[in-house]
């Protein structure tokens, strides 16, 4: 049986997406996932978001990578589209990074050089281990986790995407297939700190925790109240 994205003609962004959604329910449905994380990674297609498919050159080649182990508490998916070329200088690309470690963290020793893609440098580990290449285009990254003791409750710990496509409609799209997702495994609430420098985009889809009901707020981990200014909750099961 061939997968969602041998399916899909180049120019047909939507039937792509429908597919992969038909696959997670499938999957869903059959194994009675509830409040796990752990989708199988044949299915991460499920996260991709519709808008990056329609601005893709091919979206038969955006494809997803797990940065997790399988774990039904974590989440880490990163969405990529693999080019033709390269989008950084090879050379140049490993004199930037010798020295760096490996972690992922975010560590820049000065101006990133033009003919280097940001997001190789911030995915290096990645690069070097193979499973991304320095044709891959990558759009964004996204990681959560499930409340150890409020299996309801999932909380993001990282987002991370790309400057240049703000206001065009990605993290809109990403959001509501990513809910969609969360609503069909069983999760009740959403929580983000946000510290992002567009705290206006979250504002339209999310709820301050301050102006939360004292019902919601007890079906919260408490040690989050602590962080209540920052913090920004969406109710999945309304």
């Amino acid at each position: 049986m061939r997968s969602a994205s041998e399916l899909a003609r180049p120019e047909d962004p939507a039937t792509l997406y429908a597919a992969y959604w038909q696959e997670f329910m499938a999957w869903a449905r059959d194994c009675g996932a509830s409040q796990r994380l752990d989708i199988p990674e044949n299915l991460g297609g499920v996260f991709i978001p519709r808008q990056i498919l329609e601005m893709a050159e091919d979206p038969g080649r955006v494809r997803t990578l797990y940065t997790e182990e399988a774990d039904p508490r974590r989440l880490g998916v990163l969405i990529y589209e693999r080019k033709n070329h390269s989008l950084t200088d090879p050379l140049v690309f490993d004199q930037y990074t010798a020295g760096m470690d490996l972690s992922g963290a975010r560590q820049y020793r000065q101006n990133i050089p033009f003919y280097v893609d940001p997001m190789h440098v911030r995915f290096r580990k990645q690069i070097y281990g193979g499973r991304l290449t320095l044709n891959d285009k990558v759009y964004l990254a996204y990681q959560a986790d499930a409340s150890p003791d409020y299996p309801h409750v999932l909380m993001t710990r990282n987002l991370v995407d790309r400057p240049e496509l703000h206001r065009r409609g990605i993290g809109t799209s990403f959001y509501q297939r990513l809910e969609d997702i969360y609503r069909t495994l069983g999760f009740e609430y959403l929580l983000e700190f946000i510290v992002s420098g567009h705290p206006g985009f979250f504002d339209k889809i999310r709820t301050p925790y301050f102006d939360l009901s004292m019902e919601d707020k007890l079906r919260l981990p408490p040690s989050v109240a602590k962080f209540s200014p920052l913090l920004m909750v969406k109710k999945l099961q309304e």
